[in-house]
């Protein structure tokens, strides 16, 4: 089973909540995020993925993600900066993603809960720039992926 596959089986039936860090801890605190103090984590697994690789994975560099929901379709637009694509196609960046449990958490928008008091991670899982939602290319620094809705629903 691939990192992506462990991630969807723990939401689905661990009843957790992912979220992208660029280091392990066993305690995870809130952040500056939006104007407040927050733990922000999804249901997917390839947005979890991305914030720890990319975001916080790789510093110095820019990048960003845009969510699409269309009469139950979900997509999320991954962007990156060049400085960002070139560690991604010739380095090795990792991160963590924490599977947290949801019962703390509030739902913001079918693909962001946040939390307001820290909490310790049911458990970790270091993931790689394999195991991205996409394939960085060359000279690509934008990357649409369709999201599965039934996550969005799983803690509605």
């Amino acid at each position: 089973m691939n990192n992506t596959e462990i991630l969807n089986k723990a939401v689905l039936h661990e009843q957790c909540l992912l979220h992208g860090s660029g280091s392990k801890f066993n305690e995870v605190w809130p952040h500056f995020t939006d104007g407040e103090m927050a733990i922000c984590a999804t249901p997917f697994s390839g947005l979890a993925i991305f914030m720890g690789v990319v975001v916080a994975g790789i510093k110095g560099g820019r990048s960003h993600y845009k969510v699409f929901i269309d009469e139950k379709k979900y997509a999320i637009d991954f962007v990156v900066c060049n400085r960002t694509l070139d560690h991604l196609l010739y380095e090795e960046p990792k991160g963590v993603v924490h599977l947290l449990h949801f019962t703390h958490f509030q739902k913001k928008d079918p693909v962001e809960h946040r939390a307001y008091d820290p909490m310790y991670s049911m458990r970790t899982l270091t993931v790689t720039k394999k195991d991205l939602p996409f394939m960085p290319l060359e000279g690509q620094t934008s990357y649409r992926v369709p999201l599965n809705p039934m996550y969005a629903s799983v803690f509605s």
